[in-house]
């Protein structure tokens, strides 16, 4: 699920898409392009922080 969210600051706005992925998913996904994932941490609310290298 891709979510939109929006930073101020300063009288100027950024929207962004936020893309929602559990981590096999991620994992399985990133596989597929010659990607690495390495969690980095875990959260309480089954959020994480990814971080995404790309394969030798």
């Amino acid at each position: 699920m891709v979510q939109h969210y929006g930073i101020s600051y300063d009288n100027k706005t950024i929207t962004f898409s936020w893309l929602y992925v559990d981590i096999e998913n991620l994992k399985q996904a990133a596989c597929e392009v010659g990607l690495i994932t390495h969690i980095i941490m875990r959260g309480e609310n089954w959020d994480y922080l990814a971080h995404l290298v790309k394969e030798c």
